[in-house]
C-alpha cells in the first residue's frame, strides 16, 4: 500500500468514526425538554400490526428493524455490549408480541399507521 492510499483510508476511516459519533452524541441528546422524541420506520407500526405480522410469519422488516436499533442501543448505552443477554432474535420478537399481546394493546382498530 502507498502512503497516498493509507493516508485516505485512515481519513476515511476518522470521518467515518467522526461522523458516527457524531450521530451518537445527536441521538443521546435528541430527547426534548418533556422527553418527547421522534419515532421513524416500523417503531411507529401498532401492536395490532406488529401481531399481524408475527402470526403470518412475515417478521423480515421488523427483524432488521429491532437489529438495527439494537445495534444502536449498544453503541450508545454505557458499559452495554449486548442489551438483550443471551436472548435470540427470536426470543426478542416473541418478548414483543407478549408484551402486545395483553389486553388493550393488539385492538383491531389499532391501525393508525397502517
Amino acid at each position: 500500500m502507498t502512503p497516498r492510499v493509507r493516508s485516505t483510508s485512515f481519513l476515511r476511516r476518522l470521518l467515518a468514526v467522526t461522523l458516527l459519533t457524531s450521530l451518537a452524541a445527536g441521538t443521546a441528546s435528541a430527547i426534548d425538554a418533556d422527553g418527547n422524541y421522534a419515532v421513524w420506520g416500523l417503531g411507529q407500526a401498532s401492536c395490532h400490526q406488529f401481531s399481524k405480522a408475527f402470526e403470518a410469519d412475515a417478521l423480515a422488516d421488523y427483524r432488521s428493524y429491532v437489529a438495527g436499533y439494537l445495534t444502536a442501543y449498544n453503541a450508545i448505552a454505557r458499559d452495554v455490549y449486548q442489551a438483550t443477554g443471551n436472548r435470540t432474535m427470536t426470543d426478542n420478537l416473541a418478548a414483543i408480541r407478549e408484551f402486545c399481546g395483553h389486553p388493550g394493546r393488539a385492538r383491531s382498530g389499532d391501525d393508525r399507521h397502517a
